[in-house]
């Protein structure tokens, strides 16, 4: 009898342990198959690199679900946009590149490179007022910007245009 409550302690510890394992197990691979907002943005570069913008948009799109207040992975999500925009002339993709800049601005409303995509998308899409305007708020921002003459020429360029200034 007392050799039978021994196995049984010791069964129902064996059994103890190896159901801590399998939940620690589960809790390990569930842990495990969720991408941080890290791991999407590694994603979204590498399908950037190998020029599948529509899956780096996607992956960057995971990413700001995962961190909404991330300026830099907005400015990095308007990129694929913009290349993806650039492959298909679909409309709906400048849209989402212009979104996805000004939120980045709107989260961190000194991030430069933002602000010159904001400039270099609205020079493309002929708005030379906003361009400037934007380009004007970068070099305020960083004066030796190594881009500068590109940002004076839409500077100079809205004001042969006649344009009242407009800011950002």
């Amino acid at each position: 009898m007392k050799k039978l409550k021994a196995f049984d302690k010791l069964w129902r510890l064996s059994c103890f342990c190896w159901a801590m394992a399998a939940i620690l197990f589960t809790s390990w691979s569930c842990t495990k198959s969720q991408k941080s907002a890290q791991d999407w943005i590694q994603q979204g570069v590498e399908h950037f690199k190998a020029e599948r913008y529509a899956q780096a948009a996607s992956a960057y799109q995971q990413a700001v679900e995962k961190e909404p207040e991330n300026a830099v992975t907005y400015n990095l999500l308007g990129m694929a946009y913009r290349f993806r925009y650039n492959q298909t002339g679909d409309p709906a993709m400048r849209e989402k590149e212009t979104a996805a800049f000004r939120r980045a601005v709107e989260l961190n409303p000194r991030f430069v490179v933002a602000i010159k995509n904001l400039a270099a998308t609205s020079h493309r899409d002929g708005n030379h007022r906003e361009a400037a305007a934007w380009a004007r708020r970068a070099l305020e921002l960083f004066p030796r910007d190594p881009e500068k003459p590109l940002l004076e020429s839409w500077i100079r360029q809205h004001a042969e245009n006649g344009e009242a200034p407009v800011s950002p």
